[in-house]
């Protein structure tokens, strides 16, 4: 047993040395999976012999022989590995090791942040903040908290208000996966330092119009420093809608004065993203700018349409821009995937292996932003959605089923093409009723 049990904290010492690099930017979910069930493994197997301290050296012991057997080093090993403590507690190890990583995926730390359970839940604040730097850590363990705290709260008072309960729990694993990136953590900080340092603007709680046009003015020169930064003024929008929606109607001057840069802020994104809502004054090149927000994560996106109808209108409007040409991209094989616009998050890291072949990864990556919108709306608003998309699925089926794309299209390509859309439409709830063909 003492071999097998060794053999196996070996194979995870390599799992938990590659968790602290980049190549962790390449781990799917069977991967994680894998590497969970071998921590399990290791953690039962120790199990009897978590308090025998004398058993537990000799298995560390033996551990160091066959690292310096296989790897030929000369170099102090044990100090190179995990304690044999935390080798007991493999799993949390390793949860805490990828969660404090930066190069983990947002598919991927959504899915580690989804696979605590029990006991773990109430650990994840220390795990997320261990090896922050400690100039920064108390900002971090806070946001951190906070954010838990309001996805804990929210979640009890929903779950018995809602028979949706399903949508609720999808739609919060999305909010707090994002919000629980150790990018975003950083980018909320400098939203909320950026909010503090233009609500000096605001005189005895009022903003005045010249005031408002200096603020809007520092968010076009702040976003011109750097690409970077129109994530951190959406974070920044985020902040204060958050603000208000908490702070509304109480006591309190400073959360009053920070929820007035709601209207600059959104004064200003309507201006990158709409023509119609664009200030006199403010000069803004759509084309550099527009892209920007369109990459950013779908949860923002969301968050900002269910506030804003113009927002919305736009953002949808994009969406089915992407549906119709993935469509087109997997009808005609001649065209490439950089013809897709715009750039949208669900196409991040993607590769697109055979242009031939329908691609069903992408496909789930965009049903999966277009589920993130429509979940977030209440019951009229999304089957409004629905309406919108069932005129779209309309369209699709009539093209499908007209001369040319018969004549054009391999048999097996076309039913197969037809039936993965198909279900793309069913699963954002379109009514579809009997066969296409």
């Amino acid at each position: 047993m003492d071999i097998k049990i060794i053999n196996q904290i070996y194979e995870f010492v390599k799992v938990f040395t590659e968790a602290k690099t980049i190549l962790v930017s390449t781990w799917n979910t069977g991967k994680i999976q894998k590497c969970i069930k071998l921590a399990s493994e290791i953690e039962f197997g120790l199990s009897d012999f978590k308090n025998d301290t004398e058993h537990k050296e000799y298995i560390f012991n033996e551990l160091v022989k066959k690292v310096k057997e296989i790897t030929k080093a000369c170099v102090d090993v044990e100090k190179t590995l995990p304690s044999i403590d935390d080798i007991c507690n493999s799993q949390r190890l390793l949860y805490r090791t990828l969660l404090t990583n930066p190069y983990l995926s947002p598919d991927i730390f959504a899915y580690v942040i989804e696979t605590y359970d029990g006991d773990k839940k109430k650990r994840i604040i220390e795990d997320v903040t261990i090896g922050s730097k400690p100039a920064v850590i108390a900002d971090v363990l806070t946001e951190v908290q906070t954010t838990l705290l309001e996805g804990v709260s929210y979640l009890k008072s929903a779950y018995h208000s809602t028979n949706d309960k399903d949508i609720i729990i999808s739609t919060l694993k999305e909010e707090y996966s994002f919000k629980l990136l150790p990018k975003t953590i950083s980018y909320r900080a400098a939203a909320k330092l950026l909010i503090r340092d233009c609500s000096r603007y605001i005189t005895e709680g009022e903003l005045l119009q010249y005031n408002k046009y200096l603020i809007i003015k520092k968010f076009s020169e702040y976003i011109n420093e750097s690409p970077q930064n129109m994530e951190i003024l959406f974070n920044a929008y985020i902040v204060t809608l958050e603000i208000r929606e908490k702070y509304f109607d109480k006591d309190g001057e400073e959360p009053i004065i920070s929820a007035n840069m709601y209207g600059p802020l959104l004064d200003y994104i309507l201006s990158i993203v709409d023509e119609k809502s664009r200030l006199p004054y403010l000069e803004v090149n759509s084309a550099v700018l527009e892209p920007k927000i369109w990459i950013l994560h779908p949860w923002m996106l969301a968050k900002i349409s269910y506030h804003d109808e113009t927002f919305f209108l736009k953002y949808r409007n994009k969406l089915i821009e992407c549906v119709r040409q993935e469509q087109k991209l997997m009808i005609n094989c001649s065209q490439s995937p950089s013809i897709i616009e715009p750039k949208m998050f669900y196409r991040q890291n993607h590769v697109h292996e055979d242009i031939n072949q329908i691609d069903y990864e992408i496909i789930e990556k965009l049903l999966r932003q277009w589920n993130i919108l429509k979940n977030i709306f209440d019951k009229r608003r999304a089957d409004k959605l629905v309406d919108f998309l069932t005129v779209e699925w309309i369209m699709f089926k009539e093209y499908t089923t007209n001369d040319e794309f018969i004549r054009n299209s391999d048999r097996m390509f076309k039913d197969t093409f037809i039936q993965r859309w198909t279900n793309f439409f069913r699963e954002l709830g379109v009514q579809i009723e009997g066969p296409l063909h």
